[in-house]
């Protein structure tokens, strides 16, 4: 492919829940970029934390494992 992305921001896990919680976190921001082209920009700023977390909310049944990882770490 011409252009790819990596994503490397895990520690490493044992536990089931949170390996799941990891994939998810990582479809659900390909998935968000998707929906909207001009996100990527604010995404790599900084900047959409807060649409990227509603976008979870509003589609929590898809991400079953880290919508309670999330709540958690208190970050939604």
């Amino acid at each position: 492919p011409k252009s790819t992305f990596e994503f490397r921001v895990f520690r490493s896990t044992t536990n089931p829940e949170s390996a799941l919680a990891y994939i998810e976190i990582v479809h659900a921001a390909c998935s968000f970029c998707k929906s909207d082209k001009a996100v990527i920009g604010r995404m790599l700023r900084g900047e959409a934390w807060g649409d990227f977390m509603a976008y979870v909310r509003v589609n929590r049944k898809a991400y079953k494992s880290l919508v309670p990882f999330l709540l958690n770490l208190d970050l939604i």
